[in-house]
């Protein structure tokens, strides 16, 4: 039997490393007593990488259909990959402030107005908000990249 070339858990578990990454270089750089100065490199993770493994990951669902996909199609399969990264992320995250850097939670609390909030709220705010601009942005990110890669007829003998 052969291997289906797309995995929607897959990218979206592929798509989890890029906060890690964006973590972890906080942490060696020193900066990570607040999300409110990222770097050029944590900018430039934070938006290319994303879209590149969504496009990999639209491209591979594209594959196993034999080349032809709709820009619905390719949308869908975005979305259950931006799904996948949407249920893993916050967790992440969670593990991030619980583990490794509690003291940050000062600065999430001051980004979101939570003044009064427990260390525990501010922590599922912010797991709630990024469960939610990872749909968004996996949504609208994969409607534009669909419509770049559909294929412009699904009849190959229309040309």
């Amino acid at each position: 039997m052969k291997k289906p070339t797309y995995n929607a858990t897959v990218y979206g578990l592929l798509l989890t490393v890029v906060p890690v990454i964006c973590l972890v270089l906080m942490e060696i750089t020193g900066n990570n007593l607040t999300f409110d100065n990222p770097t050029w490199y944590d900018i430039a993770i934070q938006t290319v990488l994303p879209v590149f493994i969504l496009y990999l990951g639209i491209r591979a669902r594209k594959k196993q259909l034999g080349g032809l996909i709709t820009w619905k199609q390719g949308t869908v399969a975005g979305f259950e990959i931006s799904l996948i990264f949407a249920l893993i992320s916050p967790f992440v995250f969670l593990a991030y402030y619980y583990f490794v850097n509690f003291k940050i939670i000062a600065s999430v609390r001051n980004a979101y107005h939570l003044t009064r909030a427990s260390d525990m709220g501010v922590i599922r705010i912010d797991m709630l908000l990024q469960f939610v601009s990872a749909l968004i942005f996996g949504l609208i990110v994969s409607s534009i990249i669909s419509f770049f890669i559909r294929s412009k007829t699904l009849n190959p003998e229309i040309k």
